[in-house]
């Protein structure tokens, strides 16, 4: 009597196990309540100064102060723009460059496919290139002590069109490099990141001092150490409820550890939300509306979220997260909520305009109010230190 009573109470708690473990993974996740959907604050518009063909952005870096860089292939150049919108510099001594990426101190390097060459420029310095034998590096990025990490395609073939096939007897393979940036010299041999069947893109964090590669070979995300070179989790393939991921090409991570990836196939910007340590959930899709081939995507250092928009030539800025001072309700409805604008009367600053209003025209105060923040709101969005002007962005 005793066996079977035990018995039953292994079987009872074998399948009550196990159906933990079915709820737990199909039970929908709901998104956390700090992000926000389609919260677009400003657009780029990227004219092509070559051809009446418009620019094609396929690659987007964000300097700590605030500077855009944008890559498009088809154009052969590379394009800088201030934090406030404006044209700085356009670089056009490359052939289908696949990459951007910026570094310490104002290092800006760039990934040159159809020349085979990895070339940077510095503040008030003259182009050089790396010396170092590469055949189509297509991903770069850069550590916080200025190592570099390519993604090279040994033995690829790039068609007319700048499409490069995928190589049949060579490989695909992700290297860390260390760079003497004065003299342009690099170790022959670098670091592989090994467990990888074809990298695609990949992002470096200083603060996780992590490196996420995305595997486009089974469709998932991979982080390295950058001091051992060896893989200590992956995201994916399968995600959510049994879901694949897509096609994805821009990868970064934001200042809480939160993995932001563009779902090229389904034109959306997906987030993989950080637990603490290399635990992470979702994914979230935070943007997806009039997104056309979302490609490159960035951070910048106001935590909003810079994403190139190919087919739409343009790049669109994002605020993806909610601040603690920022209202639920205001931000879910689109408008000023009744609680905010009963506050805004009571304000002090308020308090004379209140007592000069009857029951009558309230209704048309609070109108013009709304109205006047949304005129403030389009007017100017501050990033980088500077101010986003409806001249540049619109």
């Amino acid at each position: 009597m005793v066996f079977a009573v035990t018995d039953l109470t292994r079987v009872i708690f074998f399948w009550l196990k196990w159906a933990k473990i079915i709820f737990e993974y199909l039970r929908p996740r709901s998104a956390p309540r700090n992000l926000i959907v389609n919260k677009c604050l400003a657009k780029l518009k990227c004219e092509s100064l070559v051809t009446p063909r418009p620019f094609d952005p396929v690659g987007l870096s964000v300097s700590p102060d605030g500077t855009i860089a944008v890559v498009s292939g088809p154009h052969h150049s590379v394009k800088i723009y201030y934090a406030d919108g404006q044209h700085l510099k356009t670089y056009d001594d490359l052939w289908y460059p696949r990459s951007v990426a910026f570094g310490p101190d104002a290092l800006l390097v760039v990934s040159d496919t159809g020349n085979h060459c990895i070339k940077y420029y510095a503040r008030n310095r003259e182009v050089k290139t790396l010396n170092l034998n590469v055949e189509f590096p297509i991903g770069t990025c850069l550590t916080s002590d200025s190592r570099l990490i390519i993604i090279d395609w040994k033995g690829a073939k790039m068609l007319r069109n700048g499409k490069i096939s995928a190589p049949v007897s060579g490989s695909r393979v992700a290297k860390i490099y260390k760079v003497n940036w004065d003299s342009g010299e690099a170790t022959r041999k670098g670091k592989i990141l090994r467990g990888i069947q074809m990298p695609w893109n990949l992002a470096y964090n200083k603060l996780t001092d992590k490196i996420y590669v995305i595997d486009d070979g089974d469709r998932s995300i991979k982080i390295f150490d950058p001091e051992s070179a060896r893989m200590i989790h992956q995201i994916g393939p399968r995600v959510g409820m049994n879901r694949k991921l897509g096609y994805m090409y821009g990868i970064t991570v934001d200042d809480d550890g939160d993995v932001i990836v563009s779902e090229s196939e389904f034109g959306q910007i997906l987030l993989f939300k950080c637990n603490g340590g290399l635990s992470f959930t979702g994914p979230f899709v935070i943007a997806d509306e009039g997104l056309s081939r979302p490609m490159g995507v960035g951070i910048t250092p106001e935590g909003y979220l810079a994403v190139a928009d190919r087919y739409n030539h343009c790049i669109r800025l994002y605020k993806y997260k909610r601040d603690q001072s920022d209202c639920m309700d205001c931000l879910e409805s689109g408008s000023v909520c009744p609680k905010c604008r009963d506050h805004q009367y009571m304000n002090k600053g308020w308090k004379g305009r209140r007592q000069a209003t009857t029951r009558l025209n309230i209704r048309e105060e609070r109108a013009r109010l709304v109205r006047k923040r949304e005129q403030d709101r389009k007017r100017s969005v501050k990033t980088g230190g500077a101010e986003l002007t409806v001249k540049a962005f619109e």
